[in-house]
């Protein structure tokens, strides 16, 4: 690269007198600046005498001094250099930065400069950021509920500091093009894997591996499963809970929790207000007796509340399901024992969704299959949560 440099080449000639008043003269060149880049650069330049009238002075030093400001002196950056053709090659400059040097001398006598020369040291060329990764992605052991996930994650980096706020793994949802925004299993590691459970019966999902950092957001192919279609049945443990209820298909109906969720639970949350019609049932039945009836501890809230499975969209069960569950007890009774929970209460009363009156609601005695509708609201009973899968 051509730099322009700014040169006043003179032959400085600086004389005093001897004690018998003969000049003593000195002569200071300071030549062109060599060989600059973009933190170094080659001071040249010469000192000499003139004359012989010129005494040995004591304490003598000389070189070059050199600073960012013109007309350097030692009170600036100094080196020391010896002889008569002299040179000092300076380091650790700042790039892109012009200097200003030039040779001295001094003694007893005084201070002695030569002449000024200037020079621009070069820009410094920072090398590009290069940062590659590659990511790949597969799927393995599918089954109704379960799959097994695999990929690996490699990247090339030049010149690039190491990337922060870094995490990896895998995303995937029920949408094409899944990313961190959507289900994240986190993985370290070059080849990663990943074993991912409780997902839905006949669903087709998406899946891609991905790396996130400072740099950006980067994902690998995308891959597709369909989990098998496997038919439900009653006494089963799956989705959370043990199965009491299959509809016509075979692939929907409704699990009960392993255990109660409380005993000596009332109805209501202390006021007798109607609900909707009598015979209401599910889900949104029970999301519907909360926002009436307000945060407390009652029979639908304590139902909603239950998370059994990692599932959060369990409910109080209405009459008719009550009885789906006393009807199949002595199969899932079992499965719930099998499964780490425990049989229904064969002493208490179990609450339903399910109102009579402003007052009153259906309560079934799941030893028996009995069923009472007229229940007031107020006495306790025992709960237990059921959900749709």
């Amino acid at each position: 690269m051509k730099k322009l440099i700014y040169v006043f080449l003179a032959l400085l000639i600086v004389a005093c007198s001897d004690d018998e008043g003969n000049p003593c003269v000195y002569n200071l060149t300071t030549s062109v600046v060599t060989n600059i880049t973009d933190v170094t650069a080659n001071l040249n330049g010469t000192i000499g005498l003139a004359s012989e009238a010129c005494e040995s002075s004591n304490n003598i030093q000389q070189g070059f001094v050199y600073a960012t400001t013109i007309q350097p002196t030692i009170s600036n950056f100094k080196v020391n250099v010896n002889g008569t053709d002299i040179n000092y090659t300076l380091e650790n400059l700042e790039p892109n930065t012009t200097y200003y040097a030039r040779s001295f001398l001094t003694n007893a006598l005084g201070e002695f400069y030569g002449n000024e020369v200037s020079f621009l040291t070069e820009v410094t060329e920072v090398p590009p950021c290069l940062y590659s990764p590659t990511l790949t992605t597969f799927v393995g052991n599918i089954t109704g509920t379960t799959v097994g996930f695999g990929g690996s994650i490699s990247i090339v980096s030049e010149n690039c500091e190491d990337p922060s706020n870094t995490e990896q793994g895998f995303v995937f949802s029920l949408e094409t093009q899944p990313t961190i925004s959507d289900n994240k299993i986190l993985v370290t590691g070059v080849n990663i894997s990943a074993y991912i459970e409780n997902l839905e019966y006949g669903t087709t999902y998406y899946v891609r591996s991905f790396l996130n950092n400072d740099f950006g957001e980067f994902y690998g192919n995308e891959v597709s499963f369909t989990t098998e279609i496997v038919p439900a049945y009653v006494g089963e443990f799956r989705d959370g809970g043990v199965v009491f209820y299959v509809d016509s298909s075979g692939l929907h109906g409704l699990v009960c929790a392993l255990t109660d969720q409380g005993t000596g639970i009332q109805w209501y949350n202390g006021d007798n207000i109607f609900i909707g019609e009598g015979g209401s049932c599910g889900f949104e039945f029970t999301n519907l007796i909360i926002a009436v009836q307000g945060e407390g501890s009652y029979a639908a809230s304590i139902a909603r509340d239950y998370n059994g499975g990692g599932y959060t969209d369990w409910y109080l069960p209405c009459g008719q399901s009550l009885s789906q569950m006393y009807y199949h007890r002595d199969v899932v009774n079992p499965a719930l024992i099998a499964n780490g929970g425990t049989v229904y209460s064969t002493s208490d009363w179990y609450w339903s969704s399910t109102e009579n009156t402003i007052s009153t609601a259906a309560q079934v005695d799941l030893s028996n299959g009995n069923y009472t509708g007229n229940t007031p609201k107020s006495e306790g009973n025992v709960v237990r949560a059921v959900r749709a899968f």
